[in-house]
């Protein structure tokens, strides 16, 4: 098994790259693919706001929160589509749907702004092994 050593700042952990090395590769391919969707869809014509770009996850957040008020559950839900407006194909609705958006808003983001999230997400996860229990002791 190959072991690598990372050092960012004052991050320094020896981590198993084995099978998993890919995985953050193939993050960042489908934070990309968020970002040229949106990019096609015309949400790229003029430069954006990085605090409105921030807000616009925040909203995701809270159509999430929305739908867990109303009970809805974890699965695929879909209304029709609204072929006045163009559209072609149901929408989908709900807890995974509303998911899928906070991922899709992030991944447009990290694009945006030129960030390796998957860099980002291994070195936080190997930190994050470094952890006491509950980060010492926190409830929530």
């Amino acid at each position: 098994m190959d072991t690598r050593e990372l050092k960012m700042g004052s991050i320094r952990a020896d981590i198993e790259i084995g099978d998993n090395e890919g995985v953050f590769d193939n993050i960042n391919s489908l934070m990309e693919m968020c970002y040229d969707t949106a990019h096609t869809n015309g949400w790229h014509d003029e430069p954006r706001n990085k605090g409105e770009v921030c807000m616009l996850l925040v909203t995701e957040v809270a159509e999430l929160y929305e739908d867990i008020r109303k009970g809805i559950q974890p699965g695929l839900h879909f209304i029709p589509a609204n072929q006045d407006k163009g559209e072609t194909m149901d929408k989908p609705v709900g807890l995974d749907s509303e998911l899928a958006d906070i991922f899709i808003r992030l991944g447009d983001m990290v694009t945006e702004w030129k960030i390796d999230i998957g860099l980002a997400i291994k070195t936080k996860m190997i930190y994050n092994t470094t952890r006491p229990y509950r980060h010492g002791g926190k409830t929530a």
